[in-house]
């Protein structure tokens, strides 16, 4: 995910009122999974203008550097059980170090994972997620609502959508960030529809504001319809989206405020049991100034569980940003990036991925192609 800072907290209060039982406690019905990321990046070609240079008054240096940068994300979550269609979520998270998405000037997200909760110099402990949900008609329904990671509702993908144990570029783990807009605090006040009526047929509605103080600004409705055939007992999942983000749009025409809306598709499909197949592709309005990018394309092949290890994995993918052609941009034909990673399951919670990747047709006059190499250690319980 990108570097962000969490500017909303939530603050709540729930009173449980239950009956003491000698066969089971409160706790029972708590559960706990933790996390901790830790990511090591290494730019090469990516010494660019004289970081010494005096940089005038109100700009902002261009000069970039070879180096070695180190980030690590730790999250806790907790899910309280409230009834047997009921519970409570609360996702805690900490993070610190430097991205090298924040060295290397490319429009993909080089390390998604990367999470700043620095404050005063000190790594902070924030509540990231707090929302209640609700499942109905034995679980064909559901309806969450509270403060969600709204990005990560949609546009998800088996083989290309977790930057911890998968990719670790962004462009592919979701749509949001490279193509659209992500919410100012990323983290956001939403209401979660989801619809399954049957196995292989899905609708996902969402609708979230950037903060609370009006829900109505600044919002986002995003609509997904899922099929989710078994060719040959090989699950596929093929997602389809609409989204409006509705002011603090600008159109290129006149200056006057205007939404934003784009679209996405997001396919894979399960080849073998080892193997498995994906695609995504999303555009937005090309009308906007502020839509710098107006398309993105990935697909990849995924390779899992080689050497009786469920744990060992590796991904091949290739990604093409489009840029607005309405912006006449300098060095605008668009990025490639192609990124491949092997992962060790070295044991049940831990894996150790080493993950390449090239950038080419950086947005500069001179050194448009970066490489980086990186290392991933990720444990979970």
């Amino acid at each position: 995910m990108s570097y962000r800072m969490p500017a909303l907290m939530l603050s709540a209060v729930f009173i449980f009122h239950s009956t003491p039982s000698a066969e089971s406690a409160w706790f029972d019905n708590i559960t706990l999974e933790t996390g901790l990321t830790i990511v090591t990046q290494n730019s090469v070609g990516n010494e660019y203008g004289d970081p010494d240079a005096e940089v005038p008054e109100g700009e902002i240096s261009t000069a970039t550097k070879d180096q070695i940068d180190f980030a690590f994300t730790a999250d806790i979550m907790v899910t309280g059980k409230l009834s047997e269609t009921e519970q409570l979520v609360f996702h805690l998270e900490a993070g610190g170090g430097h991205s090298m998405s924040d060295n290397v000037p490319t429009r993909a997200i080089i390390n998604y994972d990367a999470y700043g909760t620095e404050s005063d110099g000190q790594v902070r402990l924030s509540l990231s997620q707090a929302y209640y949900q609700k499942s109905m008609m034995d679980e064909k329904l559901t309806f969450s609502v509270g403060l969600m990671d709204v990005h990560s509702l949609t546009d998800g993908n088996e083989f290309a959508g977790d930057e911890t144990s998968q990719f670790l570029n962004g462009v592919f783990v979701r749509s949001a960030g490279v193509v659209f807009h992500e919410s100012a605090n990323y983290y956001a006040p939403t209401f979660l529809l989801e619809a399954r009526p049957v196995p292989f047929f899905s609708l996902t509605l969402t609708y979230s504001s950037q903060d609370g103080n009006d829900i109505t600004d600044q919002s986002e409705l995003v609509a997904q319809l899922g099929l989710h055939p078994s060719i040959n007992e090989r699950q596929g999942n093929y997602r389809f989206g609409y989204l409006i983000h509705s002011q603090g749009f600008t159109k290129i025409t006149d200056g006057t405020e205007a939404s934003n809306a784009g679209f996405f598709i997001s396919v894979d499909q399960q080849l073998t049991d080892m193997i498995g197949l994906f695609f995504r592709y999303a555009q937005q309005d090309d009308t906007l100034l502020e839509n710098e990018v107006l398309a993105a394309t990935s697909f990849g092949i995924s390779f899992n569980g080689m050497m009786g290890n469920e744990g060992n994995g590796v991904g091949v993918g290739y990604a093409f940003v489009e840029f607005n052609p309405n912006l006449y941009m300098e060095f605008d034909e668009g990025e490639d990036i192609l990124e491949a990673y092997i992962r060790f399951g070295t044991s049940d919670n831990t894996h150790l991925t080493v993950d390449f990747q090239y950038i080419n047709n950086i947005q500069r006059d001179d050194k448009r192609d970066v490489m980086v190499a990186g290392l991933r250690f990720q444990m979970g319980l």
